[in-house]
């Protein structure tokens, strides 16, 4: 799950070595409440532990530790193997034969990391109880960064959609094609997150444009192009001055710096373009002798 639903200040609270919430009776692998902070995700979980770590042993009243998971309930609770380092955890048996270990999942940036445990004693020097109970399931390395959302990609510096017409500029011909073309160049930033350097590649995904003449919104994920080719075009039936409005809505992907690991962002950004005002005229063919370039105050010309 990925879903941000508390600060980091309120997940190191959890934590704290001298007040510590009530136990929740019963801890669910993929998500565990403590008091008013919630670790939904591996890497919330990774920072909790983190922090805890740092905690003074002697007076500290929650206590972590990565170990197996093994396939049994006792008393509600799932149970833990021997952790995988020394302290807290370290004289548990192993997974039996008749209750070996959950299977870990297959991970892209190395072995699943081990679930999360915790203990609660009720006070400094107070004897840790017998049993320990699941904060977070087996996850993988690339799951314990945070994840780089919607609202952090529409808080990047996306510079709008430029755009280009045929012909150029004003005035255009009623009842003629007038061809739109919007630039499909990507944008990549580099940015922070919860202290992780986070690469961001931002995409056109889809470019929808308003013609000002009361027509429909036109959607399309071609950003058009050059005639005679032309598949993004406008027809205006009427002369008038009109003004081209354009949104980009633009999908992303992201990295942690020097992971090879590319995430796509669940949700999307946009931008808008507005271009100058331009005229539609309507002109009448008629047979000439020379044509604009001989005689530029010529029928037509100008």
């Amino acid at each position: 799950m990925t879903r941000r639903t508390v600060s980091l200040g309120l997940l190191f609270a959890a934590v704290a070595v001298l007040v510590a919430p009530a136990s929740p009776a019963h801890a669910a692998v993929d998500g565990w409440s403590d008091g008013d902070a919630v670790v939904l995700n591996a890497f919330q979980a990774a920072q909790i532990s983190n922090v805890a770590a740092r905690a003074d042993p002697a007076v500290a009243l929650v206590r972590y530790m990565r170990a197996p998971q093994c396939n049994v309930v006792t008393g509600g609770l799932p149970e833990p193997g021997t952790a995988a380092s020394g302290g807290a955890g370290a004289d548990l048996p192993a997974c039996g034969p008749t209750n070996g270990t959950i299977q870990p999942p297959v991970c892209v940036d190395g072995p699943a990391v081990l679930p999360l445990w915790r203990q609660q004693r009720s006070g400094a020097g107070a004897a840790w109880p017998s049993t320990w109970q699941l904060v977070f399931g087996y996850s993988c390395p690339e799951d314990q960064v945070p994840t780089f959302t919607a609202e952090d990609l529409r808080r990047l510096p996306l510079v709008s959609t430029a755009v280009t017409t045929q012909p150029p500029s004003g005035p255009v011909l009623v009842n003629v094609d007038s061809i739109m073309l919007a630039d499909a160049a990507s944008q990549s930033f580099t940015t922070d997150l919860l202290g992780f350097v986070v690469d961001v590649v931002a995409t056109p995904a889809v470019y929808t444009w308003d013609y000002g003449d009361g027509s429909r919104p036109v959607s399309t994920t071609s950003p058009g192009r050059p005639y005679p080719e032309q598949d993004v075009v406008h027809v205006y039936t009427q002369p008038g001055t009109y003004t081209i409005g354009l949104v980009t809505t633009w999908t992303a992907r992201y990295r942690v710096a020097g992971s090879g690991v590319w995430r796509d962002v669940v949700g999307t950004a946009t931008t808008t373009t507005a271009l100058p005002a331009w005229e539609a005229v309507e002109r009448r063919a008629q047979l000439v002798a020379t044509d604009c370039l001989q005689d530029p105050s010529g029928a037509g010309c100008g």
